[in-house]
Order: C-alpha cells, then sequence, then structure tokens
C-alpha cells in the first residue's frame, strides 16, 4: 500500500495528538497527603513506593501531587528494609469517579511476610469519613489481611483528593 505524503502527515498528527491526550495527567490538582501520627514509645513511621523512603528524616506528614501507592510502617529494630515482620500498611490514593471504576483504597496486611508488630489504626479524611484499624494479632480478616485476601480488611474512598492519617499505637 503507498500512502501519500499528506496522508502520512495526517496519521501522523492523529498519532501525536492521541499520544499527547494519553500522557495528560488523569486528574487535574489531584493531591493527597498522609499524615503518621506515633503515640508507641519507640519507632520512626516509613513511608515507601519502589524501594525509597518518601517522608525522608522521619517527617510526619508526606503530600503527593498526583495518584499515591505506597505502603506504611513504624519501623524500629525488628522490621526488615521494606517493612518485613511489621504491621504493615498498604495504601492507594487516588481521584476517580463511577465511570473510571478508580478510587482510594487502603488495607493493612499481615500476611506471613509482614505479620503483626504494633497496634494500628488507619483514618480517611477529606471527601471520605471511615477507616479502618488492627489492634492485636487476632484482628483478622475484617481489620486486617492475614493471607492474599485483603478485601474483607479493605477500605475503600470514591472522592477526589482522600488524605490519610496513619496512627501507631492508638
Amino acid at each position: 500500500m503507498i500512502f501519500s505524503k499528506s496522508v502520512l502527515y495526517a496519521i501522523t498528527i492523529a498519532s501525536t495528538a492521541v499520544i499527547s491526550v494519553s500522557a495528560a495527567p488523569k486528574h487535574k490538582d489531584e493531591k493527597h497527603t498522609i499524615t503518621f501520627v506515633n503515640k508507641c514509645l519507640f519507632g520512626t513511621p516509613k513511608l515507601q513506593r519502589n524501594g525509597k523512603i518518601l517522608n525522608e528524616n522521619g517527617k510526619t506528614s508526606y503530600t503527593e501531587d498526583g495518584r499515591l501507592t505506597a505502603t506504611a510502617w513504624l519501623d524500629y529494630d525488628k522490621c526488615g528494609e521494606n517493612g518485613e515482620k511489621c504491621s504493615l500498611v498498604v495504601i492507594d490514593l487516588e481521584n476517580g469517579t463511577q465511570s473510571n471504576n478508580a478510587d482510594s483504597s487502603v488495607y493493612i496486611d499481615l500476611s506471613a511476610q509482614y505479620g503483626y508488630s504494633v497496634p494500628v489504626k488507619f483514618q480517611y479524611q477529606g471527601p471520605c469519613n471511615g477507616g479502618n484499624q488492627c489492634l492485636s494479632e487476632s484482628c483478622c480478616p475484617d481489620g486486617a489481611a492475614c493471607d492474599s485476601y485483603y478485601q474483607s480488611a479493605e477500605r475503600q474512598c470514591l472522592g477526589n483528593n482522600a488524605n490519610l492519617e496513619i496512627t501507631f499505637c492508638p
């Protein structure tokens, strides 16, 4: 098949437009903040994504422009580099609507890799109320996920710019 220069130019322009639109941010002005409250007499709250600590120097809050996916735990001598052997909070904060099926989702993970270390609670702030807590090793399955099935412990928020407060030793 042979195309004229004008047809190839139109295809190139259309392809560039599609790439530009798909690379645009999903939700303009999306912003999420995670705040830590440490009522334990030890440890430092950690917020990590892909091996990188986001709240450097033990900062008690972190704000991200755009979607925020991360894990959080109270770091002390028992915990591994990625929160292993410690009560872990799995976080995915994203603006969404019913039509794009996106929302914020948070749960506490006590699966074999992590396990229970300290009581932990999280609470949505902003457009949603609610949260969850795990105050003992026996909080599964509703307070935390103790295996790959996490849905009963998961709490969702369908609203823009949801924030999260995580309390250790509430």
